[in-house]
């Protein structure tokens, strides 16, 4: 009998303390064009033909498990439209499991903070965006702490421009493993978003820049990425201090395959760049984008380990604008910058002094193996062999 009574006491105090699961996304529920979701659900229907948006999210802590559904549009050109959109700031939304697709603007813009975005397809936005429009698959515009993960976003569409992602004033934003081709303007565009870090993420035939940094995104971390066939540059990170840009795969990108610009104390390390225009340029001035503000100057920098092969142009090139933008007192340290076009394997030019170069290779160019303009430091160690021009290296000496 004493056993019992224990037993009931015990399993009432555990009711009490302990208490029943609670679905993480909510019951399924039918949703329709232009609805306001003010708590967590999972959906159990598509929307097909949306004349404006398609869902806004009007509460915090709140997740919309798309199930696999289909959020779809008319295309309709209606200031603000898109698949699914924050109203207002909001925090600690989740985004998941489905497709949006057909609508002008955007398809999912979350503002706000920790919103999350992920295993989301994103196709077909923005088709016929005219000049002075900004479409694009995915926003985060003052969405601090906020993630784009495992999601695919190409809009091939004909239009003047749509990027993949766009990421605004977004401060510590994670971009990460996601799949970003084919869009009519850039793949992953962010501006004004310090210590943000974009990750593991492939991006592959965008006709503008395959990954794009600018202004003040300081401390931003870009690592581990594919940018492959992007029309101007594979990745380009600019006007910023204290930049990471380690181990990304840049290849058969138009332009460039790593762009470096107006960048302070940033390290660019262990980066593989192949048959590109040039394979990787530290540039200082900001070449068409000074309207968005930041740094000028590249100074105090380090290309580190980085490998060049097979590019166009040049392998590696230090350039000032020739003007009052300067690359002066960079770090070119262990980089190899082998079997390079007419320009050579690597180059200093322009307005560019005090930058030290050691123990770098350059073997097998169409041009120098190395040619550095007067100012350069020559730190000692750099090898060159097999180039086709002579002397093998000009104003640093080569083993």
């Amino acid at each position: 009998m004493k056993l019992r009574l224990l037993a009931v006491v015990a399993a009432a105090v555990l009711a009490a303390v302990v208490p029943a699961a609670q679905p993480a996304a909510g019951a399924g529920t039918n949703v329709s064009c232009g609805q306001t979701l003010t708590k967590s659900m999972t959906l159990t229907n598509d929307l097909v033909d949306c004349p404006g948006n398609g869902l806004l999210v009007g509460a915090d802590n709140i997740t919309i498990d798309l199930n696999g559904h289909t959020i779809d549009g008319t295309n309709a050109r209606k200031p603000g439209t898109a698949a699914i959109e924050t109203k207002g700031l909001r925090a600690n939304v989740t985004i998941v499991n489905g497709t949006v697709t057909d609508f002008y603007f955007s398809g999912v813009v979350l503002s706000g903070r920790g919103n999350v975005v992920r295993k989301v397809t994103v196709h077909n936005i923005g088709a016929g965006c005219r000049q002075g429009d900004i479409c694009t698959g995915i926003t985060l515009m003052n969405c601090r702490g906020c993630t784009i993960a495992d999601t695919v976003v190409s809009n091939a569409v004909r239009a003047f421009h749509v990027n993949g992602m766009n990421v605004d004033e977004s401060p510590g934003a994670r971009i990460e493993r996601n799949s970003v081709r084919r869009n009519a303007g850039e793949g992953i565009s962010m501006f004004q978003s310090p210590t943000s870090r974009i990750v593991g993420n492939k991006v592959e035939d965008n006709k503008g820049n395959g990954i794009h940094v600018n202004s003040s995104s300081d401390s931003t971390w870009v690592t581990g990425n594919e940018a492959r066939g992007n029309r101007s540059a594979g990745i380009a990170v600019g006007a910023s201090r204290k930049a990471r840009v380690l181990g990304n795969e840049v290849s058969g990108n138009g332009d460039v395959g790593l762009l470096l610009f107006d960048l302070d104390q940033s390290v660019a390390r262990g980066n593989r760049a192949r048959g590109n225009g040039t394979g990787i340029v530290l540039y200082a001035g900001q070449a068409g984008i000074a309207q968005f503000g930041g740094r000028h100057g590249a100074k105090r920098d380090q290309l580190v380990a980085n490998i060049a092969t097979r590019n166009v142009r040049a392998g590696i090139r230090v350039r000032g604008d020739g003007g009052k933008d300067r690359a002066d007192n960079n770090v070119l340290s262990r980089n190899i910058a082998n079997t390079n076009g007419r320009d050579g394997g690597i180059v200093l030019e322009g307005s560019a002094t005090g930058n030290r170069l050691r123990g770098n290779t350059a073997n097998a160019n169409a041009g120098h193996g190395i040619t550095a303009i007067r100012g350069t430091i020559d730190a000692g160690g750099n090898r060159a062999r097999g180039n086709r021009r002579r002397p093998q290296c000009v104003g640093v000496r080569c083993t």
